[in-house]
């Protein structure tokens, strides 16, 4: 491990120590630092047809669409693509326990600095959320939601009139389903 990975400035006069350990299942190839960045090791490489040099590199993290910072790693021509956060969780914390995922403890999806992750259910992790206010609802947690929460409110109150849920169906453009488990409180929870 060359000395220039070891410590990083991260503000002006300020210096952290920066840990690294390989990433499990693809040691000798990449390793994972306790501040969340992730370095290609140079190696030889078989891609299938020959042997290539792949020379030692930071790689460059990539925002998913849910705006975790992730990256591809390669091994015997397959690419996989990891977020980072459970990289460095797997290196310095261990496997992912059953019914586990990675938490932010400061709701700050960026931040991939060992100390700021956890493993930990996804009922914890939600309310972690909840509690940052990073938690999406309705119309913000997915472009694909088809109902307002207006359109949700105006849905229940006609439902206690006893209107046809056949009916609410057809003039909301939803399934019966959708409009069951939207009167009964099992899609739209939070509104009121």
């Amino acid at each position: 491990m060359s000395s220039s990975r070891l410590s990083r400035p991260i503000a002006k006069n300020i210096i952290v120590e920066e840990c690294w350990l390989p990433v499990p299942g693809y040691e000798s190839m990449y390793e994972v630092s306790s501040l969340g960045r992730v370095y290609s090791l140079d190696r030889k490489s078989w891609n299938g047809f020959r042997w290539r040099r792949v020379r030692a590199r930071f790689l460059r993290p990539i925002l998913s669409g849910k705006g975790y910072k992730n990256v591809k790693l390669s091994k015997c021509g397959v690419i996989k693509r990891f977020d980072i956060s459970r990289l460095v969780l797997l290196a310095f914390s261990g496997p992912c326990p059953l019914g586990h995922e990675a938490s932010h403890l400061n709701g700050k999806s960026k931040d991939d600095r060992f100390c700021n992750l956890k493993w930990e259910t996804p009922k914890q992790n939600t309310h972690r959320k909840i509690e940052h206010g990073t938690q999406l609802y309705g119309r913000d947690q997915a472009t694909k939601s088809k109902l307002t929460e207006q359109e949700v409110r105006d849905i229940r109150h006609r439902a206690a009139l006893k209107e046809p849920r056949k009916q609410l169906a057809a003039c909301f453009g939803v399934s019966v389903p959708t409009i069951c488990d939207t009167v009964n409180r099992k899609r739209w929870k939070w509104v009121s």
